[in-house]
């Protein structure tokens, strides 16, 4: 039996080069071999230590406006812990952590904890004062914890970039698509845009009331595009022989494709509940990404039309009150305006054709011909990889044949 990162055999990606695809794509959960490279605090390490040394800072700041002191504190803390961990864990005494554990994650709780424990900030002259400044300043670092866990450990930020990466690479075409759909798009919202009742409503609404309208749209879409008749995961999980295995593979140019026919005559990728789960966000951002693209289209051309269009005198008489003004110009006899007012409708425009797209596009290709949408076939690809690397082999499939040399992911 191999160790977690040792090569399987002759015929297969190592499990480093497995687990550097699947994370690249924000598919943590399809990692099978946890080494600690793998654990999402890991990954988060540099900014787990710039976020440490931030509060340590801050936190040294506030404690005294003596120079000579901020420095003493921030010494004493940054320093001491560090030297602490590195004598425990028996490394050199300046080495700096690249594995965070359970000794370095208390260490980054405990240290700022100590400093608001251990003196009176900001004025403060009781012992509630103090005690519950050291509870807010552990709260928050258990919060961030917490929150970079569950951004880095969903594979968010890398799924995003990944993303990015695919759309710009089909820019030319995505374009091009955009060209044909953004007419069809304004003719359906561009009558609401010169209305006053929207402007009366969406215009005047601001705060967490404007928020959570667009998060109603938001979560709208995200609970449309990850229903099981949109992504059938179970079903994109199964390869019937070997030309849709290598087919899967050669969509996203994979560079294991040359592999498949070496372990694989089909059959079903094997996944857990958090597998699938992560797949079908992939495929949810996947979507989403394009209906971004879309709605920042719509908010820009609605920006434009709106500052050429709709002067403060018009807003004046929609909203019943005076807007309240970003940036003003004078153009000839006309004085253009941008106001807030101006960017809620624009923003709750865009939101909703991101929206309307988004469900409309499923059922009517002509919205999204042209247009990249590499959720299926990220699905599939993770899960054909998955297939060929699980072990599983056909029974008509007969010894493997010669390699040759891995490819560099």
């Amino acid at each position: 039996m191999t160790g977690p990162r040792e090569t399987r055999d002759q015929s297969g990606p190592s499990d480093e080069q497995l687990e550097r695809w699947f994370l690249r794509r924000g598919l943590p959960a399809l990692v099978d071999h946890r080494s600690p490279t793998a654990r999402p605090l890991h990954r988060a390490a540099t900014a787990l230590r710039l976020m440490y040394v931030a509060v340590i800072v801050l936190l040294a700041y506030e404690l005294t406006d003596n120079l000579a002191l901020d420095l003493l504190w921030f010494f004493v803390f940054l320093l001491v812990p560090w030297v602490a961990v590195n004598l425990f864990r028996r490394r050199r005494i300046h080495a700096i952590p690249q594995i965070l554990g359970a000794t370095e994650l208390a260490m980054f709780v405990l240290a700022p904890t100590l400093i608001a424990l251990s003196t009176e900030l900001n004025g403060s002259e009781t012992t509630f004062d103090t005690l519950l400044l050291t509870g807010i300043v552990a709260a928050l670092m258990l919060a961030i914890l917490g929150v970079v866990w569950l951004l880095v450990g969903s594979g968010i930020f890398t799924l995003t970039w990944w993303l990015l990466r695919e759309l710009l690479q089909t820019l030319n075409a995505t374009m091009a698509a955009l060209a044909r759909t953004l007419p069809l798009l304004l003719g359906v919202v561009t009558f609401f845009f010169f209305t006053a009742e929207i402007w009366q409503s969406v215009g005047r609404t601001s705060g967490l009331t404007y928020t959570f309208v667009l998060l109603v749209f938001v979560g709208l879409g995200t609970l449309f595009l990850g229903s099981r008749r949109q992504v059938d995961v179970d079903e994109l999980a199964k390869f019937a022989n070997l030309e849709e295995v290598r087919s899967a593979l050669f969509e996203v140019d994979h560079p294991f494709a040359t592999l498949a026919e070496l372990t694989t005559n089909g059959g079903t990728c094997p996944l857990d509940r958090s597998q699938r789960f992560n797949l079908k966000l992939v495929a949810i951002l996947s979507r989403m990404v394009v209906a971004v693209v879309v709605a920042f289209a719509v908010g820009v051309v609605f920006t434009v039309l709106g500052i050429l269009a709709i002067d403060a005198e018009v807003v004046n008489a929609w909203t019943l009150h005076p807007p309240t003004e970003i940036w003003t110009q004078k153009l000839g006899s006309e004085q253009l305006i941008l106001s807030w007012e101006h960017l809620r409708v624009t923003g709750f425009l865009a939101t909703f054709t991101g929206f309307y797209f988004s469900v409309v596009s499923v059922t009517d290709t002509s919205l999204s011909e042209g247009i990249a949408d590499t959720a299926e076939e990220a699905v599939r690809a993770a899960c054909a990889v998955r297939l060929i690397t699980a072990g599983q082999r056909s029974p008509e499939v007969s010894s493997p044949a010669p390699t040759r040399p891995l490819p560099t992911v």
